[in-house]
């Protein structure tokens, strides 16, 4: 009997993914001495309909990365994602991936780390749509204690598939290295993010500010619609120093635009540095990011992303990696870009999201070590 249509649809779809399958760093002859990987393949996910981003079904568990009876410095250089189905054994196409999320719990970091209070994200990695893995450059690392505890959140996504019946999972790889098994120390890395933003405000505003200048602050954040109702729009909800309100999940119509926010609050830069890696988060029919220096009045990476042929999603999002890294200056001024073309005639989703990495010149590796637990 010939399978009806829809089912050849979903079997091309699973397949699909193979391609997509990012490398494993750390497996037997990856060339890099001392990095391990450890795998998680979260619960099952049950697509029944179609989905937009951030409206998906979502798990989140938490994890630690070794079971050791007492504490030691580990260094997480990379964090990979492969959706796959429910048997957690075949591949099945990335298009069904929203997102990975690895966040530790800031106050339990900090203190396990001995660094200063300063702004802080929760955030480690974010792997997405047309972005599935992260490589730090060799000789660099974000580190933990091997007795902190991880959050491990997954969402899937659906905007294709009409009648959708799949039970798909992610797994999920973190590479790391004990510190122990190093046989030169890592440069320790700390993430930042910068996020596009629309003003809530009912008129243009400027993050961390309300008195701008063009000149030295760029452009405004532009007045815009929260997406994907209440739960979606609460989940990207953002409120700067001076009480404003902004969202960095908004609503675009039909054709290309552009969107700039001021990131240099939220950057929230404590001493010069330079940044060693980008991971990006868009959502489908972006075109490009662009991290800018203001007071510079240049670029200092634009990641262009390609979006999949005949259906809606990402294809691939470009990252940023240097061992020489990209300085940046807590006194300089910071704008993020965002160029997004709406192909349809429906409003959609969007988001522009550039996680930096930067070498942490607060981190004492002697304080952990002595700690002990």
């Amino acid at each position: 009997m010939t399978p009806p249509r829809t089912t050849k649809v979903v079997l091309a779809l699973l397949l699909a993914g193979f391609a997509h399958l990012p490398s494993v760093a750390g497996e037997k002859g990856s060339g890099e001495a001392g990095i391990q990987s450890k795998e998680f393949l979260t619960a099952v996910h049950f697509i029944d309909a179609k989905y937009k981003s951030m409206q998906g079904p979502f798990t989140s568990q938490r994890v630690f990365l070794v079971d050791a009876p007492s504490r030691e410095l580990l260094w997480m250089t990379g964090f990979e994602t492969a959706m796959v189905d429910q048997s957690g054994t075949e591949p099945v196409s990335q298009e069904f991936l929203c997102h990975s999320n690895l966040d530790l719990f800031p106050d339990v970091h900090q203190k396990a780390l001995g660094l200063p209070a300063r702004p802080f994200s929760k955030r480690v990695f974010t792997n997405s749509q047309g972005f599935q893995a992260i490589r730090f450059p060799q000789g660099f690392g974000v580190p933990i204690a091997s007795d902190e505890p991880l959050l491990l959140s997954s969402q899937v996504v659906n905007h294709n598939v009409e009648n959708a019946r799949l039970k798909v999972r992610q797994k999920i790889t973190v590479q790391f290295a004990r510190d122990s098994d190093l046989d030169q120390p890592m440069k320790p890395l700390y993430q930042a993010q910068a996020m596009v933003m629309v003003s809530l405000e009912g008129h243009e505003a400027y993050v961390g500010t309300q008195d701008p200048s063009a000149q030295l602050h760029g452009a405004s954040c532009i007045v815009g619609e929260a997406a994907g109702g209440p739960l979606a729009a609460h989940k990207g909800l953002v409120e700067d120093s001076l009480g404003q309100k902004f969202t960095a999940h908004w609503v675009i119509g039909k054709g290309r635009s552009s969107f700039r926010t001021l990131v240099t609050e939220p950057l929230g830069l404590q001493f010069d540095t330079t940044i060693h890696y980008i991971a990006v988060h868009l959502h489908p029919f972006a075109e490009s990011v662009e991290l800018r220096d203001l007071t510079a009045d240049k670029s200092l990476f634009r990641s262009q992303a390609s979006n999949l042929r005949g259906k809606v999603g990402l294809d691939h999002v470009e990252a940023f990696s240097s061992v020489e890294g990209i300085p940046v200056f807590k006194d300089h001024n910071y704008e993020l870009i965002t160029v997004y073309n709406n192909t349809t005639e429906e409003q959609q989703d969007s988001m522009a999201v550039m996680f930096l990495y930067l070498l942490d010149k607060e981190f004492r590796r002697e304080a952990i070590l002595a700690s002990g637990g």
